[in-house]
């Protein structure tokens, strides 16, 4: 007897068992009649103007209008829908129902069919999808494309995959969105929303971000040069005392201090104060400088706080 996987869902084919184990096995993968039970794209009320092309699989391709614009009985709102596993959301009279079990026809549902390409000439695509992005696309066309698992595959490493938003620059449409609506001088870009609930935060650029750092090493540097300043004329003091010799005229008198010893402490207070000192204010202020300048942050007693967007930043590439 041959192995089989059974399907996920056998209650959909139940009503081809026949009781032998065998048969019926067979019938559940071979299924010359491929029978599935699938809800039927609605053609009643609006979607009277729907074109459709369905299989028995629940697999179908709907040509027609916007599904929102077209409750508003606007223009230029033309449709594509392409989808795998539809969901019954409608009644036979094509009205939406909240209850699935009270449906048996569907128009579609951006968010719970299995698979779906959704192009449309104009839409508010973020609004379909149950997006709330600070900035949403509304009456503008758009192509959505959901499923479980999504995959953009090139070929040929050469060429790649490219994420581009840019305005036409020749053309009809040049400095327009399709709608005639300006698309010049507008900071977008591209966005890549994970799940959770972090904030959305831009994306680094590396070779600003390298200069950043290159910065903070030459702060770095600046003071080990002055620890080792520092070192080297505390080591010359210490040698000119380790030989000094007082001047004593009796025993029992306090002596006079050595004057070459009176003069290299001046000296060494000098350099301290001119190659230690001076250095370390004016690194201490290159810092202050760095923190708001590049990290767009300042320091209030011993916690940071946010004041701008680091240098580095991109203003089009967002993560959460």
């Amino acid at each position: 007897m041959a192995e089989y996987n059974l399907p996920i869902d056998k209650d959909k084919r139940k009503d081809i068992a026949t009781g032998d184990e065998k048969v019926d096995n067979e019938n559940l993968h071979i299924n010359r009649n491929r029978h599935e039970v699938q809800p039927v794209v609605s053609r009643a009320g609006t979607s009277s103007n729907f074109y459709v092309i369905e299989n028995r699989h629940n697999a179908s391709v709907v040509l027609g209008r916007d599904v929102e614009y077209d409750l508003l009985n606007d223009t230029d709102i033309g449709m594509v829908d392409i989808s795998a596993g539809r969901v019954p959301n409608v009644n036979v009279l094509g009205k939406k129902v909240g209850n699935p079990d009270d449906a048996v026809e569907t128009l579609g549902d951006l968010i719970a069919d299995a698979a779906k390409i959704y192009v449309s000439q104009k839409t508010d695509i973020d609004a379909l999808y149950g997006f709330t992005p600070d900035i949403p696309a509304t009456g503008r066309s758009a192509v959505g494309i959901k499923a479980d698992a999504v995959r953009l595959v090139s070929r040929d490493p050469a060429s790649g995959i490219r994420l581009i938003v840019q305005p036409d620059s020749t053309g009809p449409t040049a400095g327009k969105n399709s709608q005639g609506g300006t698309a010049s001088g507008v900071l977008g870009g591209v966005e890549l929303i994970g799940p959770g609930d972090e904030l959305m935060q831009p994306l680094v650029k590396s070779s600003d971000l390298a200069h950043s750092l290159g910065k903070l090493v030459n702060y770095i540097e600046k003071l080990e040069i002055m620890v080792w300043d520092f070192v080297s004329y505390q080591k010359q003091f210490n040698s000119a005392v380790s030989q000094a010799t007082d001047i004593e005229a009796f025993y029992a008198s306090k002596g006079i201090p050595d004057p070459l010893l009176i003069k290299q402490n001046a000296k060494c207070s000098l350099d301290l104060f001119s190659y230690v000192e001076n250095t370390g204010r004016s690194i201490r202020g290159d810092l202050k400088r760095y923190l708001a300048g590049d990290l767009g942050m300042t320091k209030d007693g011993p916690l940071f706080t946010r004041i701008d967007d680091p240098v580095f930043s991109s203003k089009y590439h967002k993560l959460n």
